[in-house]
């Protein structure tokens, strides 16, 4: 946007007035500003909890909020339980169980400000040796609408209980 400005000046001695205009150009992204890390494979076990760490940030000139979704993508190996995100409520970088908040609703992030957030589910127990699961974080800007994902991936290495006379064993394989 041009933005015309124009500046009155008067001479108290003189009465004359000088006029000065100028146009002022105002540039500002209002378009889709953020930036979403990815996160490391996870090599995982059955039934063992995985967690994805993740980093929001907000690269624009305004406030905004953020909606986001964990979902398991289709055509894959298996599907994590009890998928949710979590905000890092104490700044450590660390997923820390019954600390850091379930994300319930927008993040609301000032211009350069981020968070991180942790993607965090469980493997299931049918889980089989060289299973790939992957799980998309989708991150929405409530301003705009526009989002953007990222694929999280799970390694499955198998761990099998083997019984005998009631003693067990894991043995695990890679």
């Amino acid at each position: 946007d041009t933005i015309k400005t124009a500046l009155n000046a008067t001479s108290k001695t003189t009465a004359q007035t000088k006029t000065v205009t100028d146009n002022i150009t105002v540039t500002l992204s209002l378009g889709f500003n953020v930036s979403l890390s990815s996160a490391d494979e996870v090599i995982g076990l059955p039934s063992q909890p995985v967690v994805f760490k993740h980093i929001l940030q907000n690269t624009g000139l305004l406030p905004d909020s953020y909606s986001t979704s964990a979902v398991n993508l289709t055509n894959d190996g298996s599907d994590l339980l009890g998928l949710n995100v979590f905000a890092d409520s104490n700044n450590n970088g660390v997923y820390d169980a019954g600390i850091d908040s379930l994300v319930t609703g927008p993040i609301p992030l000032n211009p350069q400000q981020q968070v991180t957030l942790f993607v965090v589910g469980t493997t299931p127990a049918d889980a089989k040796l060289n299973d790939k699961i992957n799980v998309a974080l989708q991150v929405q800007e409530t301003r705009t609408g526009l989002s953007k994902n990222v694929v999280d991936t799970v390694s499955v290495v198998a761990a099998t209980l083997g019984s005998k006379n009631g003693d067990y064993s894991v043995d695990k394989q890679r």
